[in-house]
């Protein structure tokens, strides 16, 4: 677990990981986290992750992404997407 502090406030950031058991079984997680901060600028951000995994005692299969958008005075400083997937076999 992650604690950043900006002036006043506290973000606690949690990495999500879906839960893996080998039953076969899709398990998932998501986080969504919001931020705004105003003073001489205004700026704002949004985040976005979710991962999904499916286990047996043979194979694991993995899917995952992350969305970012921030803003700070009237522009975007953050624009991004990121996608995964993984495939293991014992």
């Amino acid at each position: 677990i992650a604690l950043a502090f900006a002036g006043s406030q506290a973000v606690a950031q949690v990495p999500n990981q879906a839960t893996v058991k080998t039953d076969g079984q899709w398990r998932s997680a998501f986080n969504l986290g919001l931020s705004y901060a105003s003073g001489n600028t205004k700026s704002s951000s949004i985040a976005f992750s979710g991962d999904a995994a499916r286990a047996t005692a043979q194979d694991k299969l993995t899917f995952g992404g992350r969305y970012l958008r921030g803003h700070s005075a009237g522009l975007t400083v953050a624009d991004q997407l990121i996608l995964g997937t993984r495939y293991d076999r014992d």
